[in-house]
């Protein structure tokens, strides 16, 4: 799960993010969900490729991750094939709570202010990576 957030709401939506990702078990996907959810991503697929910079950013990402290049048929063959029961199985068999990770970007100071009573775990921070440009 990934989202940009304005930084004085890192705290809320950290809390509706973990409401949400607990619920995976709680309270499994519905039919409908699922549905809307897969025919969603589906129906969003040729917009990846609507411009030269996403159909770039797809081919480069092809390559960055070692991809065949008709990933994204694939892709779209399986979600096709793919069922509520076999997403609630895997959700129930892989999910656990405990072991997630949360990766937050931004002021260290202003972003932990807003966790620090959530019990999130231990905190982190790591300075940016700085990667040298090619020569």
């Amino acid at each position: 799960a990934g989202s940009p957030v304005d930084a004085r709401a890192t705290g809320l939506a950290v809390r509706e993010l973990f409401k949400e990702v607990d619920g995976m078990n709680s309270r499994p996907i519905s039919d409908d969900e699922f549905a809307k959810a897969r025919d969603n991503y589906l129906r969003s697929l040729p917009g990846w490729f609507e411009t030269c910079e996403s159909l770039s950013g797809a081919i480069g990402n092809l390559f960055l991750m070692a991809q065949p290049l008709d990933r994204w048929q694939r892709m779209a063959d399986a979600l096709e094939m793919l069922k509520v029961e076999d997403v609630r199985a895997v959700t129930a068999k892989y999910y656990t709570p405990a072991l997630t990770k949360l990766v937050l970007v931004g002021d260290p100071a202003t972003i932990e202010a807003q966790i620090k009573d959530q019990n999130l775990g231990p905190i982190e921070v790591r300075e940016p990576a700085i990667l040298p440009l090619p020569k």
